[in-house]
């Protein structure tokens, strides 16, 4: 190791430690952002399932309510595919929001009685498993979203 008169390191060697300390320091900085990066990797999709978990069953309970008024919410068949139905008439005409999953989105589809229609025309509201709607004896809808039982009726969910 060189010493100069004033008690510094010279040369070369001062060179090759200042550039070993940096590169431990940037080795060290991209692994801290390479941790961060899956750590929000992770919560975002923690958040999606999540969000998967609460949206289609809230989304399914306040179309019920919203059409429950009149009694004209049923289970049903849309192109074959389990579907929930909501049947309003507006100036005569009926009309009719089927509530369905396809393509792996809960979809919404608002037709006039009579329309053709296919199920990918429906709007895509959140990403869902698979649903199943049944119409209950007691008056209520069965809802099964990814082998998870609910009972909708007016007064709400219950598993």
């Amino acid at each position: 190791m060189d010493i100069q008169d004033d008690g510094h390191i010279g040369g070369r060697s001062g060179l090759a430690i200042a550039l070993m300390v940096f590169c431990v320091f940037a080795v060290s900085v991209v692994t801290v952002m390479i941790m961060g990066v899956n750590t929000y990797n992770n919560i975002i999709e923690y958040a999606r399932e999540s969000n998967n978990d609460t949206a289609v069953p809230a989304y399914v309970w306040t179309k019920i309510k919203n059409g429950d008024e009149e009694n004209k919410v049923y289970a049903g068949l849309f192109h074959g595919i389990s579907a929930l139905f909501v049947e309003e008439e507006i100036r005569g005409i009926t009309y009719y929001t089927a509530i369905y999953q396809h393509d792996g989105f809960l979809r919404e589809m608002f037709y006039e009685q009579g329309f053709q229609s296919a199920p990918g025309q429906g709007v895509p509201i959140t990403p869902s498993p698979p649903l199943i709607f049944e119409n209950d004896p007691n008056g209520m809808i069965k809802v099964t979203i990814d082998s998870q039982e609910y009972f909708i009726s007016t007064l709400g969910f219950t598993t």
